[in-house]
C-alpha cells in the first residue's frame, strides 16, 4: 500500500516538474499541443473588390497600400492567390466553406422586404452534406464569432448572418458619397477592447475599394498635377452610368477611373493600419492570426467591362492574400506559386489545431506546408468555368490565353492551339466534375421552412417578343421608363436593385405574359408585389388583373390586397392564393387591362410554404421562433 502511495506521489511530482518545465519553456512543446493549449484568435479582413495588382506590395507603381505592406512584412504574402468567384455572392460562401461550388448564403437583392430573397437556382439548391462553414465550426470550438460589415446584401434574413453569434451592421456604402470603412474599423476596435481576453473570430468585410468613389483627400495623391475637374467628371460619369460596359469610355477617362479606385484603396489601407496598431497596443499581435484578402477584383475597363462579375480573368480573380501570425508564420516571406482563397479555411483550422469532423470535407489545402516549402504550391487553380496554370488560362467552353505573352488576356488563342486547349479542357473537366456532381446532387426536395421572394427578372417570361429589356441602375421605375423610353407596353429591367416588369399603357395594349420557373414541389401561398404611381388606387389595378396557375384553368382576380404598413410607399401584395407545385414547375399567366394610362411595376413574386402561411408574411421570425417552427415541421415529417 505504501509502495503504491509512493508511486503515485512520484508520478505527481514528475508531472508537476514536466508542467513547470513547459511553462518556463513553452516553445519546446510540440506545436500541435501548443495550439490546443492556446488557440490563436482570428481576424479575417476582406476588402471588397480589391485587385491584387493595385497593391503597392504586389508591385504596383503607386503607393496605394503602405499600411498593409508594413503588416505584410511581419508575415507571409501570397503573390498569386485567386478567388473562386468574380463577385461577392459566389466567392464568400466558397471561401467560408472551402468549396469550388456552394449554394449562395444570402439573398441577392439590396431591398429588405422582411423575408429572404432567393433565385430559381438558390431555392432549388441545398448544401451538400459534407459542407461546413468556418464561423459556425469555430463557434463549436469555443470561439466567439463576430461579423462587422457594411455590405448591402448582408440582410437580417440572410443565411450568412446566422453563421455568426454577434452581428454589427454599419451600412452606409450606398448612401453616396459616404464611405464607412472608418466606422467599421472603429466598431471592431471597440469590440476588441471589450473582449481582448476571449478567444474570438472576427470577420470584417469592408466595402471599399468597391465603388462609389466619393471625393476624399487621397484623390490628390494620385493626380500628379492632372486636372481635378476631369476627375470629378469621371466620378459623375461612373456614378450615373447605365451599363457595365466601357465602349463609350475614352482611354483618358479610364485612367482617371483608376485614380478614383486607387484613392479608395489608399483610404481603406489607412484604417486597416489603425486596426493592426490597436492589436499591438492591446498585446494581441502574437495571439492573433490576421488575414487580409478580398472577395474578388474589379474591371477598370479591361475586356471592355466596368465592375466585376463576368468572365474569370485575372482582373477579377487575382486577389491579395496576406497572413500574419508570429508564432507560426515567418516574416517577410513571399510565395509566388499558385494558391486559392478556398485554401484560407483549411489554413485557419490547421493553425488553430482543429480537425474536420467525420463526414465533412474541404476542397482546399492548408498553406502552412506551402510557407515552409513553396514547391508545394498548386500546379493549377480553378473556378467553375476555368483552369489557370502559371502560363495559361482556359475558360470554358473554348477560350485560351497565354499569360506570359498576353498577361492582360486580350487575345483568345484557342483556335491556333487545339491540342493545348483540349489538354487543359480535359484536365479542367476531370478535376471539377466530382465537385460539380456533388453540388448538383444536393437538391432541395421540399419547400424551405421560411417565406421567400424571387425578383421578377429572374423568372422565364414569354413570349419574349411581348416586352423590351433594359439594365438600369435606377430603383425608381418612373425614372427607368423615362431614361429607357421603351416603345412596347411591357419593359423588363434585368437589374437586381431595380428589378421590375413595368407596364406602360401609353405604349399600347399589353400582351398576356407567362411567368415560370423551377421550384421545390409543395404547396405555396403566392403573391405578386405591385408598385403603383402615386395617383392610381391599388383596387383599380387588382380588379383589372387576371391570372391563372395552369393552362386549362379559368382566369381569376387576386383574392386580396395586402399593404406594407406604409413601409414601402405605393407597394402592395396582390394575393393569388394557394398553388400546388408538381415536377418542380411553377407556371403563371398574367393578363392586365390597364384602367388608365398610369404605369405600374411588378417587382417580385412572394412564396409562403403552406405550413408557414399562417405567419404574417412581412414578419421576420426570431431565431427562437424559427427553431420552434423547424422542430414543428420536423415532427410532422416535413423536413
Amino acid at each position: 500500500m505504501q509502495n503504491k502511495r509512493f508511486s503515485l506521489i512520484l508520478l505527481a511530482d514528475c508531472l508537476a516538474a514536466i508542467i513547470l518545465f513547459y511553462l518556463l519553456f513553452p516553445a519546446l512543446l510540440p506545436e500541435k499541443i501548443r495550439r490546443l493549449i492556446r488557440r490563436p484568435n482570428v481576424i479575417y479582413i476582406v476588402l471588397d473588390a480589391a485587385r491584387a495588382d493595385h497593391f503597392s506590395g504586389y508591385g504596383y507603381s503607386e503607393n496605394t497600400t503602405p499600411c498593409i505592406d508594413a503588416i505584410a512584412r511581419r508575415g507571409t504574402t501570397f503573390l498569386n492567390n485567386f478567388s473562386p468567384g468574380t463577385f461577392t455572392m459566389v466567392s464568400v460562401p466558397r471561401y467560408f466553406s472551402s468549396r469550388y461550388y456552394s449554394k449562395p448564403i444570402w439573398g441577392l437583392s439590396e431591398w429588405d422586404w422582411g423575408i429572404r430573397s432567393e433565385t430559381p437556382q438558390s431555392i432549388n439548391q441545398n448544401f451538400d452534406n459534407q459542407q461546413i462553414f468556418l464561423p459556425e465550426f469555430l463557434s463549436r470550438h469555443g470561439y466567439i464569432t463576430s461579423i462587422f460589415y457594411d455590405h448591402a446584401s448582408f440582410t437580417k434574413t440572410s443565411f450568412i448572418l446566422s453563421l455568426f453569434q454577434q452581428k454589427y451592421s454599419l451600412r452606409g456604402l450606398f448612401s453616396y458619397p459616404h464611405l464607412v470603412d472608418k466606422e467599421v474599423i472603429a466598431k471592431t476596435i471597440s469590440w476588441l477592447e471589450d473582449n481582448r481576453d476571449k478567444n474570438f473570430f472576427i470577420y470584417c468585410h469592408i466595402m471599399s475599394p468597391h465603388e462609389p468613389y466619393p471625393p476624399k483627400k487621397e484623390d490628390y495623391e494620385f493626380l500628379h498635377n492632372r486636372d481635378i475637374s476631369i476627375l470629378q467628371y469621371v466620378r459623375d460619369k461612373n456614378t450615373n452610368r447605365k451599363s457595365w460596359f466601357s465602349q463609350d469610355w475614352s482611354k483618358k477617362e479610364l485612367e482617371y477611373l483608376g485614380i478614383l479606385y486607387d484613392s479608395n484603396l489608399k483610404h481603406t489601407d489607412n484604417y486597416v493600419g489603425v486596426l493592426f496598431n490597436k492589436l499591438v497596443e492591446l498585446g494581441l499581435e502574437d495571439k492573433t492570426l490576421i488575414i487580409i484578402t478580398s472577395d474578388h477584383g474589379e474591371n477598370l475597363g479591361e475586356h471592355n467591362v466596368l465592375g466585376h462579375g463576368f468572365r474569370t480573368y485575372d482582373s477579377v480573380t487575382h486577389v491579395p492574400l496576406i497572413m500574419v501570425y508570429p508564432p507560426l508564420i515567418p516574416p517577410g516571406v513571399k510565395i509566388s506559386g499558385l494558391t486559392e482563397s478556398i485554401d484560407i479555411m483549411p489554413t485557419i483550422l490547421d493553425i488553430c489545431g482543429i480537425e474536420m469532423p467525420t463526414g465533412k470535407e474541404m476542397d482546399g489545402i492548408s498553406l502552412l506546408p506551402v510557407i515552409s516549402n513553396p514547391a508545394k504550391c498548386k500546379p493549377a487553380i480553378f473556378t467553375n468555368e476555368s483552369i489557370r496554370t502559371e502560363d495559361y488560362r482556359y475558360i470554358a467552353p473554348n477560350e485560351l490565353h497565354d499569360l506570359k505573352k498576353d498577361p492582360r488576356e486580350t487575345t483568345n488563342i484557342a483556335s491556333d492551339n487545339p491540342k493545348l486547349t483540349n489538354k487543359l479542357k480535359t484536365l479542367f473537366q476531370q478535376i471539377m466534375q466530382p465537385y460539380k456532381e456533388r453540388y448538383d446532387n444536393a437538391r432541395r426536395v421540399e419547400p424551405p421552412d421560411y417565406p421567400f421572394y424571387i425578383l421578377i427578372h429572374q423568372f422565364r417570361i414569354t413570349p419574349v417578343e411581348g416586352f423590351e429589356r433594359c439594365t438600369n441602375r435606377n430603383m425608381d421605375f418612373l425614372k427607368v421608363i423615362k431614361e429607357v423610353s421603351p416603345h412596347q407596353p411591357w419593359l423588363l429591367n434585368n437589374r437586381a436593385s431595380g428589378s421590375g416588369l413595368f407596364c406602360i399603357p401609353a405604349n399600347g395594349t399589353p400582351r398576356s405574359l407567362t411567368i415560370s420557373t423551377r421550384l421545390p414541389d409543395g404547396i405555396y401561398d403566392v403573391s405578386i408585389l405591385v408598385e403603383t404611381s402615386a395617383s392610381i388606387p391599388i383596387s383599380k389595378i387588382s380588379s383589372n388583373l387576371l391570372f391563372r396557375f395552369n393552362q386549362n384553368g379559368d382566369p381569376s382576380q387576386p383574392a386580396k390586397i395586402e399593404s406594407l404598413d406604409n413601409k414601402r410607399k405605393n407597394n402592395y401584395y396582390l394575393n393569388l392564393g394557394m398553388v400546388k407545385i408538381q415536377e418542380n414547375r411553377f407556371w403563371l399567366k398574367l393578363t392586365y387591362n390597364p384602367p388608365d394610362r398610369h404605369p405600374i411595376a411588378i417587382r417580385h413574386i412572394r412564396f409562403i410554404p403552406e405550413l408557414l402561411s399562417g405567419i404574417k408574411s412581412g414578419k421576420i421570425m426570431t431565431e427562437e421562433e424559427l427553431l420552434k417552427r423547424r422542430k414543428s415541421l420536423n415532427a410532422l415529417g416535413y423536413l
